[in-house]
């Protein structure tokens, strides 16, 4: 008996492998690969600008209810800290935020 009259489980099953395909066959679907790029980078960006003002408005607004309780329980003593801490997070957050909001509506392309 030869190796011929033996099939291989890829015989078998119908399939014949010929080697790679020639470089001039283009066949099937190719997507537009630099639509899809930009697109991914206009929905990360639309993220990062949405996610990084929520982050500053809740910081804002934890801000406000931690120094109503504060005041509430007549501690200046935290009243101080949470004004300074407030006051040096705050420049960052919204440089964070307003550079993420500049980069979003000034792209190419929107």
């Amino acid at each position: 008996m030869s190796g011929s009259e033996n099939p291989t489980p890829e015989q078998a099953a119908g399939l014949h492998p010929e080697g790679a395909p020639p470089q001039e066959l283009q066949g099937g679907y190719h997507p537009n690969t630099d639509e899809l790029l930009k697109q991914g980078h206009a929905a990360t960006a639309h993220k990062l600008a949405k996610w990084l003002l929520i982050i500053l408005s809740g910081t804002v607004l934890l801000h406000y209810a931690c120094l109503m309780v504060l005041i509430f329980c007549k501690r200046d003593e935290g009243i101080k800290v949470l004004g300074e801490l407030f006051h040096s997070l705050l420049p960052v957050l919204a440089g964070l935020a307003g550079s993420a909001i500049t980069y979003y509506f000034t792209k190419n392309g929107k």
